[in-house]
């Protein structure tokens, strides 16, 4: 069944601050398909402030357990009354969204579709604490890596898992006038990566050993998570660091303003790869991305570069750098395929209702 009238349906969204903005962008898609869609954001950190506890007791170990149990009761009593209130067709959620099992089981005793987009290992304990307890109250989950499926099965054998790629923003990234680019000097690089640092964990370790090897290139960094806990094991590193997180605007404009952007994707997307592929695509620029399998199923070899090893990362970084028609190739192909293909949020919203009400 192909859903035709999109105002009969109505979705109810957890949505959260995260920077990467995937709910956001969803919920933005839903609204511009003229879905009722209501919401709930997760007030993180600011629940705590707004009730005047400083945050520096969640640095204490037993304060911080007793605290989260209590935030966790407070957030989920919220989203259980003004869902039922909103009686959505649709409780629409990405990954955890600090739900608690007995909110899921809540609302799927109110016969309310339960569907999860699901871009982080259920099973990594530094994101997660109840995420492999939920996962088998949800009717849908759209997963990012399809390796993690089997065993997302075997405790959720009941679930109907879809698998899922990222998509971009239309209303973020797109081709700018080159007056424009030039407006932003202070966002130019020969290579630019933009992302964040993990606050000093494993993920950024990975980003940081691959990127340590491109100082001398004109490498120039961009991004949040405290990048200053890595320069005393990378002092070299330190001098291309530029700056905090950028609004996506900022990021449009770097992308296009960069020789080369470098996406280097989590290491946890052991064969899928970032929504960022799209976006830096859809803004008309060039990138190197390192090697996932699945990126060959969505473009062809002469529409997308990768690498594998270092020393083929500044190979290809060297050719590209001195070699402006080859980057406009890769940028027209990758651009008009992108494009072409609509991989926009409403393009995957509606692919996911289609799914749903198939």
């Amino acid at each position: 069944m192909k859903i035709k009238d999109f105002s009969k349906i109505k979705i109810f969204v957890i949505l959260k601050s995260w920077s990467g903005g995937t709910i956001n962008f969803f919920f933005d898609a839903m609204k511009e398909l003229g879905i009722q869609v209501d919401s709930y954001l997760i007030p993180g950190w600011n629940f705590f402030r707004k009730r005047l506890i400083p945050t520096r007791l969640m640095s204490i170990d037993f304060t911080r357990k007793r605290l989260d149990k209590y935030y966790r009761e407070k957030i989920n009593q919220e989203i259980l009354k003004k869902v039922i209130d909103y009686k959505p067709h649709i409780f629409f959620v990405q990954n955890e969204s600090d739900l608690l099992p007995d909110t899921l089981e809540k609302l799927k005793s109110n016969k309310i579709i339960l569907v999860n987009l699901n871009g982080d290992y259920i099973f990594d304990s530094s994101r997660y604490k109840y995420f492999p307890i939920l996962l088998k109250y949800y009717d849908f989950v759209f997963y990012g890596e399809k390796l993690w499926l089997e065993n997302y099965k075997r405790v959720a054998p009941n679930t109907k898992f879809i698998k899922t790629i990222g998509a971009y923003s239309e209303k973020h990234f797109f081709p700018v006038d080159k007056n424009q680019l030039e407006l932003h000097p202070q966002l130019k690089a020969n290579i630019s990566f933009a992302g964040s640092a993990y606050g000093f964990k494993a993920e950024g370790h990975y980003r940081v050993e691959i990127l340590n090897n491109l100082v001398d290139f004109g490498l120039n960094i961009w991004g949040g998570d405290r990048w200053d806990r890595f320069w005393k094991f990378y002092p070299n590193l330190q001098k291309c660091y530029k700056g905090g997180h950028l609004s996506f605007e900022q990021l449009n404009i770097l992308y296009q303003n960069s020789y080369i952007n470098l996406n280097i994707s989590n290491p946890q997307c052991l064969t899928t790869f970032q929504q960022r592929v799209f976006e830096i695509a859809a803004a008309r620029a060039f990138q190197i991305i390192d090697y996932k399998e699945e990126i060959y199923d969505y473009f062809n070899e002469d529409e997308i570069v990768t690498f594998k090893e270092i020393d083929e990362l500044k190979d290809k970084v060297k050719y590209f750098i001195k070699n402006e028609d080859k980057r406009n190739h890769y940028i027209v192909k990758s651009h008009n395929k992108v494009i072409s293909n609509q991989h926009t949020y409403k393009n995957r919203i509606v692919e996911y209702l289609n799914e749903i009400f198939s």
